[in-house]
C-alpha cells in the first residue's frame, strides 16, 4: 500500500497491554523438524500451551505446558527482536497435516496467539497445490508493541509505515517515523490471515481440496520449492515480494507452472531479508534516497525502471492502475463479465456483463464483498465493446518491455467513483480506480504456463460466504465458481488450455426469426443458401444444416479472442449431402482474422455422405503476442448442401 492512502487506515495493528506475549522463530517449520517459542510473561508463572490446526473446524492437536518470566526486552524491539529465550520447543509429529496452525499461550486468564504453518516433508507428494501465507505483508504492518503510552514494555513501536509508528524520528530531521527494517522475532497481530487467508483455507477444506502450505520465507529461500507443484497460490494481501520470489516464481510459469493471484496489492514493493545473528529482518526503506543497496535491489516499488521488473510482468496486472477504499465505508462494487465464454467462467451461467461479487446472507444479516480494500487492474480499451484489448501500458514506461498483451479481461469493475476515501478519483495517474480479473500465458512458446489475477484483496470474502452459509444445503456463488475452475483446471497434472466456450457449439438452441425460419443461437448467416436445424445431429438431438444450391452461403461467430504466434486448433464434424461433387474445399471451417478476414486455419471436408470430423491447425504470426479477435467461420460452396455439429476451437 501506497503511505499516502494510510490517513485512512484504522490502527488495526495497534496492539493492547496483555499478561502474555509470544513469538516463533519460524513463520513455517516441516513435519519433523522443531519450532521455538519465545513465551513472556508479567509475572513469572507456569502457561498452558494448545496446539491447533485451523480450517472448517478448529482442531486440537496437543496441549502442554510450560513456564515463562518477565523477561528483558531488547532495545528497538521492532528491529533488533524481542530477545526473549526459548521457552517451549515443539517437533512437529510427521502425521500433522501441511496447513495453518495455532499456538495458543494462556496464562491468569490471558492469551495470545502465535501462527505458523506445517509444510510437508515430501511436497507435491499429497497435493498439486501449493497455498503461499503473506508473511511479509503481516510484518511489514505489525508494529507490536504499539503506542509506548498503552503498553508495559516501556517502548516503542515501529512498523514500515508512519501511520502506526510511535518513537523519534527514524532519520532525524525528517518526518520519518517508520522504520526501514522490522524483525520476524516479536508478537504479530493475525488481522490479515483471520480476514483473507483463513476463510480461503476453510473454502478449501469444505470443497474437499487437499493443498499444502508454505510462507513468503520459504518462497524466498528454497529455489526448489516449487518443483513439484502445479499450481501456486497468493491470497489476501500479498504486498511485499523479494527479488528470489520473483525468480522463483518466474522460472516456475517458464516451465509449465500456473499461478493464481486471489489478491490484491500484490507485488508492490521489493524487499530483501537480513540475518543478524537469529534474528530475520524484513528489509524495505521505500526510498532510492536512504538504500544503501544499489539497483537493481533497491527496495523501492517494483515498477521502479532502474529495476526493470514491474509487477505486471508477474500477475498482468498494478495496483498503479487500481484502487484503494477504507474497508469500512466500501460502496457496492460488482465485477463485470467480459470474456464470459471462457473456460475459466464455465458454469457460472454469466451473460456478458453480468454482475456478480456482491452478496448477502439474510440470516446472519451479513454482507460479502469481493471487489475491495485494494484492486490491482490493467490498462485496456475496449474493441467495439466487445471484450478489452490490454494496452501492454506499464507505471512508468521500460525500454523493450510491456505488460502481457494477451492478458485476457474476464472481468472488470469501474470504481472511478468511489471517492475521497479511495484512490479512484485521483491518485497516480489518471487511468486510475479499476480492478481487472484475468489470465495471461506467460511468454515461453514451448512451456509457459498460466497466470490468474482476481485482482483485489477481498476474493476471500465471496468464498466466506459458502462458508458461512449453513442455512443452504448446497450454497453456490459465481466467486466459488470461478474459484472451482481455477483449481481444478490449473491444477491438473496434464494440464491443457480448455476449450474456448462458444455459443451453442451443438446447434441445440435455435430462435425463430420469423415465421418459418429459424436461427441457431449465437451465430449469424450471410450468402445466398438458407440455414436450418436438422435432426438427428452427430450426437445430440439437433445440427446445423446449410443449404447453399442457390448459391455460397457462411455461418460465423465473432469476437474470439486469441493470442499471436500460438497456435490454435479448430475442428467440427461435417458430412455432405453429394458424393460425387469435385469442387475444391466445397464444406470447410476456418479460423478468421477479423481485420482484413484473413484464414488462418481451414478444415475441409474429403468428401462422401457420413459424418467425419475435420480439423486444422493455424497461427497469427505477429512481432509480438497479443490478444487477437478472430471468428470462426463454416463456408459451403454454391451447389452444396451440408450438415455441421460439435464446433470446437482451443489453443494448443
Amino acid at each position: 500500500m501506497d503511505e499516502s492512502i494510510l490517513k485512512y487506515l484504522k490502527p488495526f495493528t495497534d496492539f493492547t497491554w496483555r499478561n502474555i506475549e509470544a513469538y516463533a522463530d519460524l513463520s513455517s517449520v516441516k513435519q519433523n523438524e522443531t519450532i521455538n517459542f519465545h513465551v513472556w510473561s508479567y509475572t513469572p508463572s507456569d502457561f498452558t500451551v494448545e496446539f491447533i490446526r485451523k480450517g472448517i473446524t478448529d482442531i486440537s492437536m496437543l496441549t502442554d505446558t510450560g513456564y515463562s518470566e518477565n523477561y528483558a526486552t531488547a532495545t528497538e524491539p521492532y528491529m533488533n527482536g524481542c530477545g526473549w529465550p526459548i521457552c517451549y520447543t515443539l517437533t512437529i509429529p510427521s502425521n500433522w497435516a501441511s496447513g495453518a496452525y495455532i499456538a495458543l499461550f494462556t496464562i491468569s486468564g490471558a492469551a495470545v496467539e502465535v501462527l505458523f504453518f506445517v509444510k510437508s516433508a515430501n511436497p507435491g507428494v499429497n497435493s498439486k497445490i501449493l497455498f503461499q501465507s503473506s508473511a511479509n505483508t503481516s510484518q511489514a504492518y505489525n508494529n507490536w508493541p504499539g503506542n509506548p503510552a498503552e503498553n508495559t514494555f516501556g517502548v516503542h513501536g515501529k512498523s514500515l509505515y508512519d501511520y502506526n509508528s510511535y518513537g523519534p524520528p527514524t532519520v532525524p530531521n525528517t518526518s520519518i517515523i517508520r522504520s526501514f527494517k522490522v524483525s520476524f522475532n516479536r508478537p504479530m497481530n493475525l488481522y490479515d490471515f483471520y480476514k483473507w487467508e483463513l476463510p480461503f483455507i476453510q473454502w478449501l477444506e469444505k470443497n474437499s481440496y487437499t493443498v499444502e502450505y508454505c510462507t513468503n520465507v520459504d518462497l524466498h529461500e528454497d529455489p526448489l520449492l516449487l518443483q513439484n507443484f502445479k499450481l501456486f497460490l497468493s491470497v489476501g494481501h500479498d504486498e511485499y515480494w523479494s527479488w528470489e520470489m520473483r525468480d522463483h516464481i518466474e522460472s516456475f510459469t517458464s516451465n509449465n507452472g500456473n499461478t493464481a493471484f486471489f489478491s490484491g496489492n500484490t507485488c508492490w514493493w521489493q524487499v530483501r531479508y537480513e540475518q543478524v545473528k537469529k534474528n530475520k529482518m524484513l528489509v524495505c526503506y521505500k526510498d532510492e534516497y536512504y538504500d544503501p543497496m544499489p539497483y537493481p535491489k533497491k527496495t523501492v516499488n517494483w515498477y521502479t525502471p532502474q529495476i526493470d521488473k514491474p509487477e505486471n510482468l508477474m500477475t498482468g496486472v498494478s495496483f498503479y492502475n487500481g484502487v484503494y477504499h477504507d474497508p469500512p465505508s466500501m460502496p457496492d462494487a460488482y465485477f463485470k463479465a467480459k470474456l464470459n465464454k471462457h473456460w475459466l467462467l464455465k458454469n457460472t451461467g454469466l451473460p456478458f456483463d453480468g454482475q456478480f461479487g456482491v452478496y448477502q446472507n439474510l440470516v446472519l444479516d451479513k454482507h460479502y464483498q469481493t471487489i475491495g480494500y485494494e484492486t490491482d487492474a490493467a490498462e485496456y480499451t475496449d474493441w467495439e465493446f466487445k471484450f478489452p484489448l490490454p494496452t501492454g501500458k506499464l507505471p512508468i514506461d521500460i525500454l523493450g518491455k510491456s505488460a502481457p498483451k494477451d492478458f485476457m479481461v474476464l472481468a472488470n469493475s469501474n470504481l472511478t467513483n468511489w471517492g475521497e476515501n479511495g484512490l479512484g478519483s485521483s491518485g497516480y495517474n489518471n487511468h486510475n480506480g479499476w480492478v481487472t480479473m484475468g489470465i495471461f500465458r506467460v511468454p515461453n512458446i514451448l512451456s509457459g504456463g498460466f497466470s490468474f489475477t482476481a485482482g483485489t484483496t477481498d476474493w476471500s470474502i465471496g468464498l466466506l460466504y459458502i462458508v458461512e452459509n449453513q442455512n443452504v444445503e448446497d450454497p453456490w456463488n459465481e466467486i466459488h465458481q470461478i474459484t472451482k475452475n481455477v483449481l481444478d483446471i490449473l491444477s491438473a497434472v496434464n494440464f491443457l488450455p480448455q476449450p474456448f466456450l462458444l455459443d451453442n457449439p451443438n446447434f441445440e438452441n435455435w430462435t425463430e426469426i420469423s415465421p418459418g425460419i429459424w436461427n441457431p443461437d449465437g451465430w449469424y448467416k450471410e450468402g445466398s443458401g438458407n440455414i436450418e436445424k436438422s435432426s438427428p445431429g452427430h450426437s445430440g438431438q439437433y445440427c446445423l444444416k446449410v443449404d447453399a444450391v442457390n448459391g455460397q452461403t457462411w455461418v460465423s461467430q465473432n469476437y474470439i479472442p486469441v493470442r499471436t504466434n500460438r497456435q490454435y486448433s479448430v475442428r467440427c464434424w461435417a458430412k455432405g449431402s453429394d458424393p460425387t461433387n469435385l469442387l475444391i474445399n466445397p464444406i470447410t471451417i476456418r479460423l478468421q482474422t477479423t481485420d482484413g478476414y484473413s484464414d488462418f486455419a481451414i478444415a475441409n471436408y474429403n468428401g462422401g455422405t457420413t459424418w467425419q470430423e475435420i480439423s486444422a491447425i493455424g497461427i497469427i504470426n505477429s512481432s509480438e503476442t497479443k490478444l487477437q479477435p478472430v471468428r470462426v467461420k463454416i463456408q459451403v460452396s454454391s451447389g452444396i448442401i451440408a450438415y455441421f455439429d460439435e464446433v470446437v476451437v482451443e489453443e494448443i
